[in-house]
């Protein structure tokens, strides 16, 4: 119990207290340090087991690939006596999580059990790293799909800007959650169709789903690319007021590009002095491009003045810019 609230303290506590802890007492104990990133800590208890059996080995494994010791837990997972699924899950996860597909294909391959988890790995690294046939070729393997596997071919289809094939998986899909309408709306918005993706956001909404900071990104890229200035703003300000959805960096400075490309500099920049962390040099830097596009050197050279500030020392780039929009005005 200490250990999944993350109480290794109290958990060390109860295993001193235990007179003669058996092979379940030390997998907890372990399974508390291991699960919570005490990496050192999980090695030097496995080292201190009399017995081990596969959850031990399994636990370890876990521990090092959570922690990005991809080494270790392959060395871990070559010296397991008995592999089960958890074992195999454990080392394609975390294969091809970093990358290395061919290997993760090839103990994919060799597991002599494979459950969803088992499927979903392999099927998650190859849409993560761009490989869509492969997924698609895998997905269509399947003998059951799931949640994760549907939202990440909808994912992996609409990176590619297939959203025919993202469009008719959504559709299929008897349950859906808040990232599968995340992928859908995020799909159709980053592939220029900013209108349909405004659909499924409203969609999204009417079936009961909390549109989170991730839809609204979405969103408000698509109206930046499309010009779409008043139902940009619209949505930034229904985040705040009817969504209580604190806007990130990143929104404002999408925000700020769709004011400062459609000429709307003044509001542009009253955007940045509304943003309640401090603006950085990308912020500044959208608006000294949006006085490119609409001549205003006065406010070019505050914008300009602040990047200075704000990035390293003989940066030239604002400057340039700068010098571009006074000649504009020659």
């Amino acid at each position: 119990m200490y250990g999944k609230c993350g109480c290794v303290e109290d958990a060390a506590e109860v295993f001193s207290g235990i007179d003669q802890p058996n092979q379940f007492s030390w997998n907890i104990y372990l399974q508390a340090y291991a699960e919570n990133g005490h990496i050192d800590s999980a090695r030097k208890i496995f080292l201190q087991m009399e017995e081990r059996d596969s959850v031990s080995w399994n636990c370890l494994t876990a521990a090092f690939v959570q922690g990005s010791h991809l080494e270790d837990a392959k060395s871990c997972f070559d010296r397991t006596p008995q592999w089960n699924v958890f074992s195999w899950n454990a080392m394609i996860t975390a294969m091809a999580f970093r990358g290395h597909l061919e290997e993760a294909k090839n103990l994919f391959d060799l597991a002599g059990h494979r459950d969803g988890v088992t499927w979903n790995a392999i099927l998650t690294g190859y849409a993560r790293h761009g490989y869509c046939d492969q997924a698609s070729d895998l997905y269509n393997r399947m003998n059951h799909w799931d949640l994760v596997s549907q939202t990440t071919m909808i994912q992996a289809y609409a990176q590619t800007g297939d959203l025919e094939n993202a469009r008719s998986i959504f559709d299929s899909m008897p349950l859906r959650d808040v990232v599968s309408w995340n992928s859908i709306v995020g799909g159709y918005a980053h592939n220029g169709h900013c209108g349909l993706a405004m659909e499924f956001f409203r969609a999204m909404v009417q079936e009961g789903f909390q549109p989170t900071e991730l839809a609204f990104g979405s969103i408000l890229s698509g109206c930046n690319h499309a010009g779409l200035v008043r139902d940009g703003c619209q949505h930034f300000v229904a985040m705040i007021a009817d969504y209580q959805v604190a806007p990130l960096r990143e929104h404002f400075c999408c925000l700020i590009d769709l004011l400062g490309r459609a000429g709307e500099l003044e509001e542009a920049e009253g955007m940045i002095a509304q943003m309640p962390h401090a603006p950085d040099s990308i912020a500044w830097g959208t608006l000294l491009a949006a006085c490119h596009i609409h001549p205003d050197l006065d406010r070019a050279a505050r914008a300009a003045d602040r990047m200075f500030e704000l990035d390293p020392p003989g940066e030239a780039g604002p400057f340039v810019l700068l010098a571009n929009i006074g000649r504009s005005f020659e």
